[in-house]
């Protein structure tokens, strides 16, 4: 979850955001918005999986990731805020919609061990 926190870079976001006077509330702010999003979607992710599937739920995040990477690219204080609550409600999505496709589809002799492979890594 790399993209979570962006410790190392908030002078450069700040500058390039032209956050100024700001930046104290915003750094922290704009850090708070993927764990706040990651709650979203973890909550979410269990409905829409059961009404579409685990692979469609899977494939409905992935496109979510694309609009939350190319909002990346817009620099306005905005767009970087609905990117972070969008990367962190796909990351809560895919915490909560992966195990379930991996207990699916793995063979029954092994789900148990993947299943606690993926809780490990």
């Amino acid at each position: 979850m790399s993209l979570g926190v962006y410790n190392s870079a908030p002078d450069n976001v700040a500058a390039t955001l032209n956050w100024g006077d700001n930046k104290d509330i915003l750094v922290p702010t704009m850090n708070a918005m993927m764990h706040f999003g990651a709650i979203f979607g973890s909550l979410g992710a269990g409905p829409i999986a059961t009404k579409k599937g685990r692979r469609q739920a899977i494939l409905i995040l992935d496109i979510i990731t694309i609009i939350a990477s190319a909002l990346f690219l817009i620099p306005f204080t905005p767009t970087f805020a609905i990117g972070r609550f969008l990367s962190g409600f796909v990351a809560g999505g895919f915490c909560v919609t992966s195990p379930l496709y991996i207990f699916e589809y793995a063979p029954i002799a092994i789900s148990g061990k993947i299943g606690s492979w993926y809780n490990l890594t």
